[in-house]
């Protein structure tokens, strides 16, 4: 599980105390906390925020994690890169080129692949993280943002900030098999623990769209 801070207060001596900590990581943690500022990224283990990387240069979107720990993507809006790195010591390992404006980003659940939407190109980029190559690209809504996927992996739900839609996206012919009318300028995206519903916060609504994930159809708008 990823968690996108946007603010993190600290005492002066807790500053201290992570700027001089590793960021080695425990294998069997997936709790990442994330802060995006100034043009650095920093991350922390999300249990033990003593264990600490701040990355300068990056402006990103998103964080994802893979399922074991052992490595994690952010995404580079300016540079239209996906970079991935080791967990235990914040090493760059690669970085992989997307599309323009990199946002949303979330792994299967077997980590064997990663989505990332584009905002400016209106597209999802597919990861082998195996092998570290774009092996599809998925036309989407306007201003793609945020994105997760269905417990199996079969489904990935897309928000489109500028059009107001949700692309679902089927993961095995890489193809947009429905289009979901929801609030103004959606941006979150989750599903339910049974994934039979999808909420969608909608930014300038002020409100969340409920969709049904077997007929693709709103329910409930809160």
């Amino acid at each position: 599980m990823t968690r996108k801070l946007s603010k993190l207060t600290l005492s002066v001596a807790a500053s201290a105390v992570l700027a001089s900590s590793a960021f080695a990581l425990d294998p069997a943690i997936t709790n990442f906390g994330y802060v995006n500022g100034g043009g650095n990224l920093t991350i922390f283990n999300a249990f033990d925020p003593t264990k600490i990387k701040t990355i300068t240069g990056v402006s990103s979107g998103s964080v994802g994690v893979s399922p074991t720990g052992t490595f994690f993507y952010g995404t580079n809006m300016t540079a239209g890169t996906l970079m991935k790195y080791n967990a235990y010591n914040g090493a760059s390992i690669t970085n992989i080129t997307v599309g323009d404006h990199p946002m949303g980003i979330t792994l299967s659940a077997d980590g064997s692949k990663a989505y990332v939407t584009n905002g400016i190109d209106n597209t999802v980029s597919v990861i082998n993280t195996a092998t570290n190559a774009v092996t599809a690209t998925v036309n989407v809504g306007n201003n793609p943002w945020g994105i997760t996927l269905s417990a199996d992996g079969t489904k990935a739900y897309v928000t489109n900030s500028t059009d107001n839609t949700v692309s679902v996206i089927n993961t095995t012919t890489n193809a947009v098999t429905a289009t979901v009318n929801v609030g103004t300028t959606p941006e979150g995206v989750t599903l339910s623990a049974d994934g039979s519903k999808a909420y969608v916060t909608n930014y300038n609504d002020n409100t969340v769209s409920v969709i049904n994930t077997a007929t693709n159809a709103v329910t409930a708008t809160v």
